[in-house]
């Protein structure tokens, strides 16, 4: 029954795309066809510079020792647009402008993953090549200014901290006829206290418009911050290479001010804490925690649930750690607080060898950083063997 109702699917979406299409406005209602197409500047004015060109880091996840290749990261900019609806696409940030379904700047050379099936995502249909069918529905009015900081996943602590909120620490740096424009945030996340603590550090008294999901606000004027990482979206033909890379500097520069934000000086650390990442078990991922939490305690560790932490005493914690272990997932984001130098040891599955988001942050740092790879036939296996921690924490014993 099931793959005969995605294969209805399938034609249903292929009828759709040939209705439309024939159509001459290429809109049937709120359903258009819209051509994808990477953000470019008329000019390359200083004018809209918010960071200079930098170090790109892009490390691959591969459980043996690599070396990044010394590539450069362009300089951040803020784009202006007229005339464009924004939406909460938690699988990329874009912006609809005419006909144009517009991508950071950053992105890769196309075709792009702009479908990802059901659910729906920003109204998005179907897709062809670089066109995709989108069900678009507005609000029943406008805005008349934003700043769009992009929208990846922010339901996800990693994209909140590492793919968002750099944006808005950019956002400060905008010149002072933008002061007041306000910030759109994804309403998933001003639901929740602890993304809201971070923010709060980082909007400098800027209004909050709640960016919906799956339901298109209009903006007379925007402002689309560049975002000093590459979330996406990628291109189709991408596979296990690395697929994300960072602006270093500009990461750095993000680390210091929220750590000046909370007033920590982190040359007052000394590094001695062996942490172990544990997380509840309720969510989409459980796997063999206490088995690997009794191997990690034998060698020092103390496992640590961050879920509930304040913001504050996750940078603490993370300033006083000298090791830190723990499974794939978006507790790392928080090893951005980490001392330099300091050792790590994360385990994903060998689907996620492209997924180079925490090596990237492990490399921002210029950890000692190790990846061990679960084990099971079933896809994205969780369950790491107790024996290749024990293996690890032995030759690695300090």
């Amino acid at each position: 029954m099931i793959p005969m109702l995605v294969q209805a699917k399938s034609v249903l979406r292929a009828l759709l795309f040939l209705m439309v299409t024939q159509t001459r406005s290429r809109s049937v209602a709120n359903l258009k066809i819209l051509t994808s197409e990477i953000l470019v500047e008329d000019d390359d004015s200083s004018e809209t510079a918010l960071f200079p060109a930098g170090l790109a880091i892009c490390e691959p996840n591969f459980p043996i020792a690599t070396e990044n290749g010394q590539t450069s990261f362009p300089q951040l900019k803020f784009r202006h647009l007229s005339g464009v609806r924004v939406t909460s696409n938690r699988r990329f940030s874009s912006v609809l402008q005419g006909d144009k379904l517009l991508l950071p700047g950053f992105v890769e050379p196309g075709p792009w993953k702009l479908h990802w099936g059901q659910p729906e995502v920003a109204g998005i249909l179907g897709q062809r090549g670089n066109e995709v069918l989108i069900r678009e529905r507005r609000q029943a009015y406008s805005f008349p200014r934003g700043v769009f900081v992009g929208s990846v996943s922010p339901h996800n602590w990693y994209h909140w901290l590492i793919d968002t909120l750099p944006s808005v620490f950019l956002a400060s740096a905008l010149p002072p006829q933008y002061s007041q424009f306000p910030l759109l945030i994804p309403e998933v996340a001003l639901t929740r206290p602890s993304w809201l603590e971070v923010l709060e550090l980082l909007e400098h008294g800027r209004e909050i418009v709640p960016l919906p999901t799956n339901r298109y606000l209009e903006f007379e004027d925007l402002v689309w911050i560049d975002s000093p990482t590459t979330p996406g979206p990628i291109a189709q033909a991408r596979y296990r290479e690395a697929k994300y890379s960072l602006h270093a500097e500009a990461m750095s520069a993000f680390r210091f001010r929220l750590l000046t934000q909370l007033g920590l000086d982190e040359s007052g650390f000394i590094p001695r804490r062996k942490i172990y990442m544990a997380r509840k078990q309720d969510g989409n991922r459980p796997y063999n925690q206490t088995e690997l939490i009794s191997v990690a305690t034998r060698f020092g560790y103390e496992a640590i649930y961050f879920d509930d932490l304040s913001i504050l005493e996750t940078a603490i914690i993370m300033l006083e750690t000298k090791n830190l272990i723990g499974p794939h997932g978006a507790g790392w984001a928080s090893a951005i607080f980490l001392k330099e130098g300091m050792e790590g040891a994360m385990w994903t599955w060998p689907e996620g060898l492209a997924d180079n988001w925490f090596s990237n942050i492990a490399r921002l740092r210029n950890l000692n950083f190790h990846v061990l790879l679960t084990t099971g036939t079933e896809p994205k296996a969780n369950n790491l063997d107790p024996l290749l921690l024990e293996k690890y924490l032995s030759q690695n014993y300090s």
